[in-house]
């Protein structure tokens, strides 16, 4: 797990990511920036594998637990 925090590490100073998750077993990584896409990557290579436009500024993310659901912030609270 150590290789993943340190390629995580890696991955927002390269990619410039707002939020980065990863799910519990390490075979999802999500990551996002201010362009209104949610990038799924190769936990080993750190490649995309897919992308995913929201209608909303991304805040934060989070995957759960089985990489099944991912879920999004947009900031705006009331």
């Amino acid at each position: 797990m150590n290789k993943l925090l340190i390629a995580l590490v890696a991955m927002v100073a390269t990619v410039h990511a707002d939020s980065i998750d990863v799910n519990a077993d390490g075979s999802v990584l999500i990551s996002s920036t201010r362009n209104r896409v949610i990038y799924q990557h190769d936990p080993k290579t750190l490649e995309v594998s897919k992308r995913t436009r929201v209608d909303q500024d991304i805040k934060d993310l989070a995957v759960n637990a089985d990489g099944t659901l991912i879920f999004c912030a947009d900031g705006n609270f009331g």
